[in-house]
């Protein structure tokens, strides 16, 4: 009897934690990428660095940072209300954004710098890449290949690619 309560106590404590992982969010600072026009004007006077993506059961965040050339300082940037995320051939469309309004030309901090949030709607918890994409329009920026995880790569696998052994 001792032994099935036991058990169940260790089946129902397991269960909790369980569904306790089940509600945090993924979070990935500084995530890589494939390649894309992190430079966004296409002219190497913006650069935007993705800092942080959060994937939430009801949202997905993502941090960037704008940075200008600073003998650019006046040079002006925008997002359109078209960004969005694309995982698998689906879009996930901007909800809203933190520190800019859509479709308003900004400038950066006097440092150069401007952070931003952005709110879209969820991918999938399970997602480990997905693009960040302007929008549709001809100058629209691109980063693609965003990676939520790294591959396991077996021992000499990094100095064969950078040594060019094989």
């Amino acid at each position: 009897m001792k032994i099935k309560k036991f058990f169940y106590t260790l089946f129902v404590t397991l269960l909790c934690f369980t569904a306790s992982w089940a509600h945090k969010p993924a979070v990935w600072d500084n995530p890589t990428t494939e390649f894309g026009t992190n430079y966004g004007d296409g002219f190497f006077n913006t650069v935007i660095d993705v800092t942080r993506v959060e994937l939430k059961k009801d949202e997905t965040t993502m941090a960037v940072r704008v940075q200008l050339r600073s003998d650019y300082p006046d040079f002006r940037f925008q997002f359109t209300k078209d960004t969005y995320l694309l995982a698998d051939g689906v879009r996930y469309p901007v909800v809203s954004a933190d520190g800019i309004e859509f479709d308003k030309y900004h400038l950066t901090e006097a440092d150069g710098k401007l952070d931003i949030v952005f709110h879209f709607k969820p991918l999938p918890l399970g997602t480990k890449v997905f693009d960040f994409i302007e929008g549709d329009g001809e100058r629209a920026f691109q980063i693609k290949g965003h990676l939520l995880s790294f591959p396991t790569l077996k021992s000499g696998v990094i100095e064969d690619v950078f040594l060019g052994v094989n």
